[in-house]
């Protein structure tokens, strides 16, 4: 089985794993947006990522953090933070991934 782990943020990551071991480790896709170039989820990236790490696997599950809103954030900044969570949901259901949600996802580099 193959599992994709996701930290929604736009620092966050995502690592593929397969029986239990790290294939990859990926930035999650961003693209500078507006006249302040501020970033946000490059979608099309992340579909295209997803798609070349899922070709070879009959079983595949995606684990996306589960994110609220934080004491002192501002509007716009959870806003955003938001739109890249439900974006995230939305490919994962286009690409008919079953996609689950869990409080943490702690990923240490050992390499």
């Amino acid at each position: 089985m193959k599992i994709i782990g996701i930290d929604p943020g736009l620092s966050g990551a995502i690592a593929i794993l397969e029986n239990n071991k790290v294939l990859n480790i990926f930035d999650i896709p961003v693209m500078s947006e507006g006249k302040k170039n501020k970033r946000q989820l490059n979608s099309a990236l992340l579909v295209s990522l997803l798609k070349e790490n899922i070709i070879t696997s009959d079983e595949v599950a995606v684990v996306v953090e589960q994110v609220n809103a934080m004491p002192g954030q501002g509007v716009t900044s959870m806003f955003n933070f938001g739109q890249t969570f439900g974006a995230i949901k939305g490919i994962c259901a286009a690409l008919d991934l079953p996609i689950f949600f869990c409080e943490t996802i702690k990923m240490e580099k050992t390499f």
